[in-house]
């Protein structure tokens, strides 16, 4: 159970800067127009600009190269706004797993609650969503999609407690990374996918079919058996099998789980001395900048790692009584995209481990501090979030 378990957390993870604050705090284990509001379900008047609230997030414990950036920078922004990071850690294997850290949270009466899709995969935001209701609590989803005309939709936009989900736009990843080798030239690719019935799957199949339409590309085989997509030993499974089958292959794209299968594909393809097909793929890994130059590695695209930050923007002015919004939203966050050795040693040694935002940057998002920010100047931060902004903002 507990591989199981394993699994579907680093399938969570993916569907969808080493800290800059102190210590975080850990639970013990046990949007609307409304008005801010306590955890102890009494209706609060609009906070003081001074006041500190308490803000929780549910973990998994994931600590690859996607996941722990994004916990990072959320509980940097968090304790950057004045407020105090919570978390609790998913234990068990199953829906519960997700409800107690939940349940835990809202038991220490944090103001506001950020949760991962881990919750929409197990068909949980309804649920949670009442739970909040009840608790007159506030909270925000990230790397989760909410389809108009679902139950996880309205269960969150009917509801006044509901902050923001952040997502990605998929389509555009999976175009970006099948683009990579269509521009070398190649015609015959196999790839690497999410489980099928997933909104991200298909936004990436999508992307996918629009690349190989515009390079002339077909697509020979392909994977998603996450008993192999979330390990380097199924990586290199995979790539043995696509090698027997197809020999002709001359790419492979990895539509997600590149954090765990990029350094099985490199070992099987350097072992087959087959290094001249070409490798791009979604969600960064730890070796990308070792794969890039050595050349077994294209291009990837991830990286998006900033939307809880900005959930968390959106979260304490609504706590503070300056809601940027008057109901709850759908924010569009963005990847970094790197696309050469360059860009990769750009990234490993100017960005990852250090903020995205520094500290003046975030309290500059608050209307207490900044009395003209709005929405529309949020959507703007979120749509310059890049290589380049980053560097930009960070370096100089």
């Amino acid at each position: 159970m507990k591989k199981l378990f394993s699994l579907i957390l680093a399938l969570a993870m993916v569907f969808a800067l080493a800290a800059c604050g102190s210590d975080s705090g850990s639970a013990p284990a046990a949007a609307g127009s409304a008005p801010a509001a306590s955890a102890n379900g009494e209706d609060a008047a609009p906070a003081a600009s001074g006041q500190s609230f308490n803000i929780g997030a549910v973990t998994t414990g994931s600590t690859d190269a996607t996941s722990k950036p994004l916990y990072d920078s959320m509980e940097q922004a968090i304790k950057a706004l004045g407020c105090n990071y919570i978390e609790s850690a998913m234990e068990e294997d199953s829906g519960d797993g997700v409800l107690n850290a939940v349940n835990n949270l809202l038991s220490t009466g944090v103001d506001g609650l950020i949760v991962p899709n881990v919750a929409s995969m197990y068909g949980l935001i309804p649920t949670i969503a009442d739970l909040c209701e009840q608790n007159k609590v506030y909270f925000s989803l990230f790397w989760t999609n909410l389809d108009e005309g679902t139950e996880e939709y309205d269960a969150c936009m009917n509801n006044p407690y509901f902050i923001s989900t952040t997502c990605e736009d998929d389509v555009y990843s999976g175009y970006w990374a099948a683009s990579v080798v269509g521009k070398l030239g190649v015609e015959k690719i196999c790839t690497i996918t999410l489980p099928d019935g997933f909104t991200t799957t298909n936004m990436r199949n999508e992307g996918l079919e629009k690349a190989c339409k515009e390079y002339n590309m077909t697509v020979l085989g392909s994977c998603s058996d996450v008993s192999l997509t979330t390990s380097s030993a199924g990586g290199t499974t995979i790539t043995e099998d696509f090698l027997a089958a197809y020999p002709d292959t001359e790419a492979i794209v990895v539509l997600g789980m590149s954090q765990y299968v990029l350094p099985g594909i490199a070992q099987a393809l350097e072992d087959a001395n087959r290094t001249d097909i070409q490798v791009a793929g979604i969600d960064f890994n730890e070796y990308q900048q070792d794969y890039m130059n050595s050349g077994i590695l294209d291009g990837i695209i991830g990286g998006h790692f900033a939307g809880p930050t900005y959930s968390v923007i959106l979260m304490v002015n609504r706590l503070q009584g300056n809601p940027l919004a008057e109901s709850g939203v759908i924010l569009r966050d963005s990847f970094i995209e790197l696309g050469s050795a360059e860009e990769a040693d750009e990234y490993a040694t100017k960005i990852y481990g250090n903020c995205l935002y520094t500290d003046e940057q975030l309290a500059n998002c608050l209307v207490s501090n900044n009395p003209d920010f709005t929405y529309d100047d949020l959507v703007a931060i979120a749509d310059a979030y890049g290589l380049e902004d980053i560097l930009s903002r960070t370096q100089g």
